[in-house]
């Protein structure tokens, strides 16, 4: 997209996909809990491909059945996403909230299982963003339903420190590849957040005019960075175990031979998620967004002093961003046959429950834990 006589790419995409109803039993929130006609189908530029689960805040945003941004979660009903996801990709109007839902749970594009969709009930825009401008570029989504926390659907802590400048975050999304091909599987980058005037000096032109308090830079100039199709995505960075939110993927410099794809050597730009965390709290009442005592420039899970008799749905659980993961963690492809012995343990409603080891021609270990059905 074109910004006035700027050349800039609001990184979002359209794809045709279908419906779903994927449902999951409640669990923790905020932790990794894993088990283990259309434009353009873009990822991170530069990264890897991650495994089902691996993000579980982050959601897929569709107008109708058109993918156009990511998104992340934030408690049981509300999502962060970047304020030019949330309009007519024409007029640049509103978009209907009709036509707005939430994937939760997504890993390929092309693949339903494990994965909620949700309508969005209402639709909350910074009071002073207005396109074309990027200032101000944050929105909240309040969803009709509340999401199933399960180990592919969890929220991610939010991030109240202030300076970045020098931490290396994750970026994940369905943007475009280096090979400006499509990928339908979610992928990730790691960032580092670069201070304001080095991201001026590497493109004066660009981003004088742009580059407001509320934002900042992260990527690198050897064309790894956020793409077409990665907008309203988060930067996560990981504190001890535990994932905030520190950035929304905003926009990025267009190419000077396509002003509609993203500029691959540049940084990208993020709205800072620090500067409306007042605001984040105002229009979801999540009472604890900020810790009550706490300084601002402490990173804190969002709902760490929450009493044990607190039932308001509204408030974001204690735990949150942290993982434990009962898989391998970026493992490695197994050959066919390479492990003859592993067995499948499938229910007899058809979801597969676990694996097990073959010791004989009869008998199979596997852990102890009850067979269950699924909720479907």
């Amino acid at each position: 997209m074109k910004l006035d006589f700027w050349n800039f790419v609001i990184l979002s995409t359209s794809l045709v996909l279908a419906g779903l109803d994927v449902q999951g039993n409640e669990l923790k929130c905020g932790r990794r809990q894993q088990i283990s006609q259309s434009e353009t189908v873009p990822t991170i530029i530069n990264g890897t491909e991650t495994t089902e689960g691996q993000w579980p805040w982050h959601v897929a945003i569709f107008h109708s059945f058109q993918y156009v941004c990511g998104g992340s979660i934030i408690s049981k009903t509300y999502v962060l996403t970047a304020a030019h996801c949330t309009l007519h990709r024409k007029n640049r109007q509103k978009q209907n909230v009709k036509n707005i839902f939430v994937d939760a749970g997504t890993h390929d594009l092309f693949t339903f299982y494990n994965r909620q969709r949700h309508s969005v009930k209402s639709v909350s825009i910074f009071d002073n963003y207005t396109w074309p401008s990027h200032q101000y570029d944050i929105a909240i989504l309040e969803l009709d339903t509340e999401l199933k926390f399960d180990q592919y659907v969890q929220p991610v802590c939010v991030s109240l420190e202030q300076n970045l400048v020098n931490k290396v975050g994750t970026v994940v999304g369905w943007g475009l590849t280096e090979f400006d091909t499509a990928s339908t599987i979610l992928r990730e980058a790691r960032l580092p957040v670069v201070d304001t005037m080095t991201c001026l000096n590497s493109d004066h032109e660009a981003f004088g005019p742009t580059l407001k308090r509320q934002m900042f830079c992260a990527g690198y100039t050897n064309g790894t960075g956020v793409c077409n199709g990665d907008s309203g995505g988060g930067l996560f960075f990981e504190v001890n175990g535990v994932w905030y939110l520190g950035g929304i993927v905003s926009f990025t410099r267009a190419r000077d031979e396509n002003k509609a794809m993203c500029y691959t050597e540049g940084y990208g730009v993020f709205t800072k998620i620090h500067d409306f965390l007042s605001w984040i709290r105002e229009h979801t009442h999540l009472k604890h967004l900020i810790g009550e005592g706490e300084p601002l420039n402490k990173k804190i899970c969002v709902a760490i002093n929450a009493t044990a008799t607190n039932t308001d749905a509204r408030k974001l659980p204690r735990q949150c961003g942290v993982y434990y993961p009962n898989r391998m963690f970026r493992g490695q492809r197994t050959r066919v046959f390479e492990f003859p012995w592993m067995a499948l343990l499938i229910h007899a409603s058809g979801y597969w429950q676990r694996v097990g080891t073959l010791i004989n021609n009869r008998y199979i270990l596997t852990a102890a834990l009850p067979f269950l059905p699924r909720d479907v």
